[in-house]
């Protein structure tokens, strides 16, 4: 369900001033508060505008309160669809799960009694990084992971038997953006 009512009573604006600013009637707004009506993605895009809001909050796909974006998109009919993050904070998404990588290593590290600098740390978490087939740094990125997907590989097969069972490209920041409040069903 869209936040559309919570928002403009937050903002202390009328349905009719609202549907004004929007270019349509207010029985438009009511219909789109109640989930009556679609909020196409031109009007959504306008509302997140001026909220100031991410279209993922807006219609409920996240639970993260953020600013506007220009570059999120909806994309399909509003009901059952999904948004696209903006570029900007998908980056800022993959500076803080890198950060979290790093956090859990550095546990991973204490709790088996591993001492090393923290540039050995930053160094191995890299060199992880790199060949880890999920990021798109890895040379075997482009050259496995399309084909797993269209299961015309088995990673098991190939030397990764340890790691390749239930293999799902981005499992790790799909999870990740789960565990701060982004839904991964409605979110690409």
């Amino acid at each position: 369900m869209n936040r559309l009512k919570e928002l403009r009573k937050r903002k202390k604006d009328t349905q009719a001033e609202l549907a004004n600013l929007m270019g349509v009637n207010a029985k438009t707004i009511s219909r789109w508060e109640k989930g009556e009506f679609e909020i196409k993605p031109a009007q959504a895009k306008m509302l997140a505008e001026h909220f100031n809001i991410s279209i993922s909050y807006l219609m409920g796909y996240s639970d993260k309160k953020e600013p506007y974006y220009s570059d999120e998109i909806l994309i399909g009919d509003g009901q059952g669809g999904y948004t696209s993050l903006s570029s900007e904070r998908e980056n800022e998404l993959s500076e803080l799960y890198f950060e979290h990588l790093e956090e859990e290593f550095v546990k991973f590290l204490k709790r088996y009694d591993f001492v090393i600098s923290d540039n050995e740390i930053k160094a191995v978490l890299n060199h992880i990084s790199n060949l880890n087939i999920n990021t798109h740094r890895s040379d075997e990125y482009t050259r496995l992971v399309d084909l797993v997907m269209e299961e015309k590989i088995d990673l098991k097969k190939i030397g990764y038997s340890k790691l390749g069972d239930n293999f799902r490209s981005w499992k790790g920041f799909d999870d990740f953006k789960k565990s701060i409040g982004y839904d991964t069903d409605h979110i690409l």
